[in-house]
């Protein structure tokens, strides 16, 4: 008997393994413990036939009542081996008294027993097989549009065909196939038809007539694939009447075939009248006399139902569009073609929708304006001829601007990002990593805009940079420059800049005349006028110089401002990159040139600037400017291969409770060193404490990437009772993380009393004769003498071979071996693996080679030859 059945609230039929209800035993002996004679009755009964009616099993001599399936509230049965069979039907949550009793055919006295049930409360009613569709009416297809076309539009919608078990759980179906399925149709086919989801596995026959997505091929009936105990069907409408969906499966359970259908109205209702209007432009206005366009078209869009248009009117107007002006108006006005085919111009015209869509044109004035457009129809009749009686409306502001260039922003590259991964994906182009001279290249893109926001017009931007004199790169990370303070002071209108704090003449590195002078104005607010990149003319002193133009007046509030001495500065020259001087701003009002610097100074600071002319007021014409300062970013990818920016360190094992050098190396994508980084670290996994320069559980390396891309630091793990492969050190600049594969650390810490071996350098990136100091110790960092050691190598192409052997460690546990790696190919490269280890194959070190594809890596002077596509 089970301990407890649920309610049966959903009228499951009574079966005999229906989880709604129980087999109850009931046995009688004699004191003795003998069965009582077959055929004794024994009697069984409820006290709340409503919570835990009973049955027994069926007689077949009763034709006209089935006692297993008739529910009573007191029932007896002849025994059988001292034994009577009842059942207990769970029929509503409670707790029920179950009495049985037999009398004695020996003595005639009765014996009885009873016992406490629960029923417990069943599942919430749900059908068996459900059709739930998203939408039950849909409007009628009068456009005939495809399915592809309708799909996301009213004229569809979405169902869910599912499936449960007796207590509510979605399973499958039964069926004969591998994949379940349940039998869907749908009638008649001229109301709606249906289709299902799109199978991926359909190959294409090749006729683009053929319609291979499933999901767009309308179907009358079929099998629809059930995952879960769910399936998904798409409903499709076509002419108006009522079209009845058929669901049906197979019930495991009962064993019978069962069905579920709805209805989907499909209404002729008036989907040809308003309910969308939208309206969109399709470019700038400028003023006239500019030089930009001075006009734009103008779309009105008019939809009965989500991308559906309204219905052509017949010789009416069913666009009504307005203009205002935010200023007074100096002639900007519409233009256009009404119903009856006539020019309409004013700052209020008529118009007419063809397949939903007006064109009109908005005309520019001699000012710059914002126009306020508003586009009206009329949702209770579509016509605006005859009066607004149900207006429906849509406004939009359009600028009108004069189109002189009044701000410029360098955008890409990604100034921020630089600063922080040092790398940048658009350092590697279509044509593989820059240029093939050891030098990398990069874009550089700046945004024009005029007063009212618009593209500024045409002309020439002038782009320059600075990148010396720098002190403190790389080992203070990417550099400062050395004429560069916060305290720079530009006269407004004039040629003089001082800075009290300067050094000009007698500095480290003294200013030179033909200098660079960048002033940061618009980090200072109602100082933006003054971001300026000018050229010194002479110097002054070690406070002051001249330029050989003159600052902007700050005056663009109308009165000059001067803030004195507040302003960030640098003055310098270029040394290591260039930048193509000018480039012509677009129709988009950016304008791009390319920035090219060399592979052995990535992560150097330097600075760049955007110069344009702006509006001449009385003789005067102001320059717009902007000043950034940014890095020299190494390749964050490279296009045709799979290559990225990775952290490499040194040893990858270091011993618990005591002091190791660590070497950490930052490379980008194309494998040349990043200088300058600040790396990241933290100690993770195991029990210990781990710190590196002193620093305690994460941090940043004292050092900064060198030459090399490498920063070396002493790293400390004490407390360390015992440690596995996740107790450690992890490393990052950036995004760009030492992690790969599935490791959890990239420095393991060793556990006390085990063997290891580690290799250093651990990761090579080019070829030749690398020597490879081999450190066999405990877990305690202390050297194992006198054990011989061996190394092989496993390539997948060229050459890996260990030249020199390693020998025996010697009396601090060290030994060097030296491996000869031939890795590099013409539009291919190799990799490869050397594993060390001991006699015994226990412990192990394994050191890793890449090799370069020398077309696309940055070689000098020249393209090998054999490189090509």
């Amino acid at each position: 008997m089970k301990a407890n059945i649920p309610a049966n609230t959903n009228d499951y039929p009574i079966l005999i393994d229906s989880p709604f209800l129980t087999q109850l035993n009931v046995n009688v002996t004699f004191d003795n413990g003998t069965a009582i004679p077959d055929a004794t009755n024994i009697q069984l009964s409820t006290s709340n036939v409503q919570v835990a009616p009973i049955s027994t099993l069926d007689d077949p001599d009763t034709t006209d009542i089935n006692e297993f399936t008739t529910f009573f509230g007191s029932i007896g049965n002849e025994s059988s081996g001292g034994n009577g069979t009842f059942f207990i039907h769970g029929a509503a949550a409670g707790t029920v008294t179950l009495t049985a009793s037999a009398v004695d055919p020996q003595t005639n006295r009765t014996s009885s027993a009873n016992f406490t049930y629960t029923i417990l409360p069943g599942p919430e009613p749900f059908d068996r097989l459900a059709i739930e569709p998203v939408a039950s009416t849909l409007p009628a297809n009068v456009f005939g549009l495809t399915p592809r076309e309708a799909f996301g539009t009213v004229y569809m919608t979405e169902a869910t065909i599912s499936f449960r078990d007796p207590l509510g759980n979605f399973v499958n179906p039964a069926t004969d196939d591998d994949t379940p399925t349940f039998g869907v149709a749908i009638n008649p086919v001229s109301v709606a038809a249906f289709s299902t989801l799109d199978d991926p596995e359909t190959v294409d026959d090749g006729d683009p007539l053929t319609e291979e997505n499933e999901i767009f091929i309308l179907l009358g009936q079929g099998p629809v694939d059930v995952v879960a105990g769910r399936a998904t069907i798409f409903i499709w409408a076509d002419s108006p009447g009522v079209a009845t969906i058929t669901a049906s499966a197979f019930d495991q359970f009962t064993q019978q075939n069962i069905s579920a259908q709805f209805d989907i109205v499909v209404d002729n209702g008036p989907v040809d009248l308003p309910t969308i209007i939208q309206v969109a432009g399709s470019g700038a206005n400028y003023i006239n006399g500019s030089g930009g366009p001075q006009s734009q078209v103008i779309q009105v869009f008019v939809d009965a139902a989500p991308n559906v248009p309204v219905p052509n009117p017949n010789g009416f107007n069913n666009v009504m569009i307005d203009i205002t002006t935010d200023q007074a108006n100096s002639g900007e006005k519409l233009s256009g073609v009404n119903a009856q085919g006539l020019s309409v111009e004013g700052t209020s015209i008529s118009i007419d929708t063809a397949n939903g869509v007006g064109s009109f044109q908005l005309l520019s004035g001699n000012e710059p304006n914002t126009v306020i457009m508003t586009v009206t129809t009329d949702r209770a009749d579509n016509n605006v001829d005859n009066g607004l009686q149900d207006p429906l409306t849509a406004q939009d502001n359009f600028v009108i601007s004069d189109g002189v260039l009044f701000g410029l922003d360098i955008t890409t590259p990604n100034i921020n990002n630089l600063f922080i991964n040092r790398v940048d994906g658009g350092v590697a182009g279509t044509g593989g990593i820059g240029n093939l001279d050891g030098s990398y290249s990069i874009t550089v893109s700046a945004i024009g805009t005029d007063k009212g926001g618009n593209p500024a017009l045409p002309q020439t931007v002038q782009f320059g940079l600075i990148d010396s004199p720098v002190i403190g790169f790389p080992q203070d990370g990417p550099g400062t420059f050395v004429n560069s303070s916060n305290d720079g002071d530009p006269e407004e209108g004039g040629d003089l800049f001082t800075s009290l704090s300067g050094d000009f003449i007698n500095g480290t590195a003294e200013v030179q005349p033909g200098d660079t002078l960048m002033v940061f104005g618009e980090e200072i607010l109602r100082n933006e006028d003054l971001e300026s990149a000018v050229t010194v003319e002479n110097i002054l002193s070690d406070t002051s110089l001249r330029i050989s133009e003159t600052f902007n007046r700050n005056d663009l509030s109308g009165t000059i401002i001067n803030d004195l001495d507040i302003f960030p500065y640098i003055i310098g020259r270029a040394v290591d990159g260039n930048i193509n001087a000018v480039a012509i701003i677009d129709e988009n009002g950016v304008a791009s040139t390319e920035l090219n610097y060399p592979v052995s100074k990535l992560g150097k600071i330097t600075s760049i600037y955007a110069k344009g002319q702006g509006a001449t007021v009385n003789g005067v014409t102001r320059s717009v400017t902007d000043v950034e300062l940014m890095l020299y970013p190494g390749a964050g990818s490279i296009p045709g291969t799979e290559l990225t920016p990775i952290i490499t360190v040194s040893p990858t094992i270091i011993p618990a409770n005591e002091t190791t050098p660590v070497t950490v190396c930052v490379l980008d994508a194309a494998r040349h060193p990043i200088q300058g980084a600040d790396v990241s670290w933290a100690f993770v996994g195991g029990n210990g404490t781990g710190e590196i320069d002193g620093v305690t559980g994460s941090g940043v390396m004292e050092n900064r990437t060198g030459p090399d891309g490498c920063a070396t630091g002493q790293a400390t793990v004490t407390g360390v009772i015992d440690a596995d492969e996740n107790t450690g050190f992890i490393f990052n600049v950036g995004s760009i993380s030492c992690l790969v594969d599935d490791a959890t650390v990239c420095i393991q810490v060793a556990s006390p009393g085990a063997i290891y071996l580690s290799a250093a350098p651990a990761f090579h990136n080019s070829s030749g004769v690398k020597i490879i100091s081999l450190f066999l110790f405990n877990g305690n960092g202390q050297g194992i003498a006198n054990v011989p050691l061996f190394g092989s190598c496993m390539s997948n192409g060229g050459q890996l071979v260990v030249q020199v052997q390693p020998g025996s460690t010697d009396e601090n546990g060290m030994a060097t071996a030296n491996v000869l790696a031939g890795l590099d190919g013409i539009n291919e490269s190799f990799s490869g693996t050397c594993e060390f280890t001991t006699g015994s194959g226990e412990p192990t070190a394994t050191v890793q080679f890449n090799g370069q594809d020398l077309c696309v890596i940055g070689v000098s002077p020249n393209v090998p030859p054999g490189c090509g596509p």
